[in-house]
């Protein structure tokens, strides 16, 4: 019992973690001037009354001409996200999911594994970035090296900035792929996988910090032989995932 109440509030953490972290980003907009300085906040009056008034995160109110605006919100995603060119992104975290176990008494546990990823494409849109990813994923019979295919994006605008991510592949064995024992062998098996998720990113430039709250659905098979003998055990991994991480 004490593992499950671990597990549930480590989910309830991370999803909590990133409703807060987003909450700055609701009604948030960016006024462009045309002297090249970016503001962001809530746009309190229109270029109709002669002037724009916009406060701003911190309380301050800021009024200029309607001369001196060059946009509001036009183009948004310009300042932190180049429109088009080369995209990377790595993170690390943790796995994390119940099984269930026969001893020493009936139950569940938690199981927490270690994962690294990172991603390389092409951004097309600050909203679209398709590209390929590679990492390696523990699991408590083995690694895998999960290769996917997939698309990123950014979903809102701003210095702060929540973003998708969906990818799909196939998550291979990593080291021991088949082991023998006086006779007796073991072949262990990846499959296909499948990963969304959504990051919390904050720029610095054109670089950003992540958080990251992912699902990972993963197949895999421990296929075990000997004389006369031969099993295969099909296994489906679904897991949450937790990591930071940057993109570029």
């Amino acid at each position: 019992m004490k593992h499950v109440c671990s597990f549930r509030m480590l989910t309830r953490i991370g999803f909590l973690a990133l409703f807060f972290l987003s909450l700055p980003l609701v009604g948030q907009q960016i006024v462009m001037l045309k002297n090249g300085s970016v503001l962001h906040g809530k746009v309190l009056s229109t270029h109709d009354e002669g002037q724009l008034r916009l406060r701003t995160q911190d309380g301050s109110l800021w009024i200029f001409p309607n001369d001196d605006v060059a946009s509001v919100d036009a183009d948004r995603l310009r300042p932190y996200a180049s429109l088009r060119g080369f995209y990377h992104e790595t993170w690390i975290g943790v796995q994390a999911n119940r099984r269930h176990v026969a001893w020493p008494a009936t139950g569940y546990e938690a199981d927490v594994q270690f994962s690294i990823r990172t991603f390389n494409g092409y951004r097309l849109h600050p909203r679209f970035v398709p590209g390929v990813g590679i990492g390696i994923d523990a699991y408590p019979l083995e690694a895998l090296l999960p290769l996917t295919v997939g698309a990123k994006g950014n979903l809102w605008p701003g210095r702060h900035m929540l973003a998708y991510s969906v990818e799909v592949g196939y998550g291979a064995a990593a080291f021991s792929n088949n082991t023998e024992t006086d006779g007796f062998s073991r072949d262990y098996q990846g499959g296909v996988l499948f990963n969304p998720a959504v990051s919390y990113k904050v720029y610095l430039g054109k670089a950003a910090l992540l958080t990251r709250v992912g699902f990972q659905w993963q197949e895999a098979s421990l296929i075990e032989s000997g004389w006369r003998y031969r099993s295969e055990q099909r296994m489906t991994f679904r897991r949450l995932q937790f990591g930071i991480g940057f993109s570029l």
